[in-house]
């Protein structure tokens, strides 16, 4: 259980220096052991990602899709904002 929190917590002090990089390998860590924290912590880089107008990669946009089941899935971080996955793929429709 200790293991489990210090990696939360390297991936919360991680995300929130937020380069992209960073981001986007929170954002893969976060999908593959969903709980609510992981679920906020994807959610918080995903908004950082969306802001800063860049995109998922298609592995990554793929295994997120199949993780919250829909590209319409809708990330909400109180006092923050709001995005859907699917302002993030890499090809847009």
């Amino acid at each position: 259980m200790r293991i489990k929190w210090r990696c939360l917590l390297s991936m919360i002090i991680g995300t929130l220096a937020c380069p992209a990089q960073t981001s986007l390998s929170s954002v893969k860590r976060c999908c593959s052991q969903r709980s609510p924290v992981t679920d906020v912590l994807a959610g918080y880089s995903l908004i950082h990602l969306n802001s800063r107008g860049e995109v998922l990669d298609f592995a990554t946009y793929e295994d997120t899709t199949k993780t919250y089941g829909s590209p319409r899935f809708t990330f909400v971080v109180i006092g923050l904002s709001q995005v859907q996955l699917k302002f993030l793929n890499p090809k847009p429709d």
